[in-house]
């Protein structure tokens, strides 16, 4: 189990040492672990349950990786990861790539899908040359509102167009 743990946010005086994150793993093995990331990599810290001691338990090891750390304190992963990579390796390249989010066909039944001609142009028109909005990045709004600003305004259809762009950036 991969989990954050109980002890986040660090403290002020920890996020000055550089700690970004705690992290709790109990392995293959049932071996209880806590773990820091900071920029320098990850380390197993003193912590418990009840106590909370952000100190390396190993002053000299620091992984520069995650996998790397739960590879060296637990056997059963590193077993279990070898094998996962080698059945990915196996698989055709293009079977290999990530999708950008998880596609559950079940949960939508069949519906009828008509033509309007208005909805195409809403859905083309309202992007303003932005991407749509990806899971996980943020969305600038500054941004978006001055290009809309921006836009011409010279013609009846042209401002209907910008007014059209702001209200959708706005709201």
């Amino acid at each position: 189990m991969l989990a954050a743990s109980g002890w986040n946010p660090p403290p002020g005086f920890r996020k000055l040492h550089g700690d970004l994150m705690y992290l709790l793993v109990v392995t293959l093995e049932d071996k209880t672990c806590h773990i820091t990331a900071s920029p320098r990599g990850f380390y197993l810290n003193r912590s418990t349950m009840d106590s909370f001691d952000p100190l390396p338990a190993n002053p000299n090891f620091l992984s520069h990786s995650l996998i790397e750390l739960l590879n060296q304190i637990s056997p059963a992963f590193r077993k279990n990861f070898i094998q996962l990579q080698r059945r990915r390796m196996s698989r055709h390249p293009f079977e290999r790539v990530a999708t950008p989010y998880q596609v559950y066909c079940w949960v939508s039944p069949p519906m009828q899908h008509s033509l309007d001609a208005i909805r195409a142009e809403e859905a083309f028109s309202s992007k303003l040359g932005y991407e749509e909005h990806i899971p996980g990045q943020t969305r600038d709004w500054n941004e978006e509102l001055q290009s809309t600003r921006e836009l011409p305004r010279s013609t009846l259809p042209e401002r209907l167009l910008r007014e059209r762009a702001i209200f959708k950036v706005i709201f």
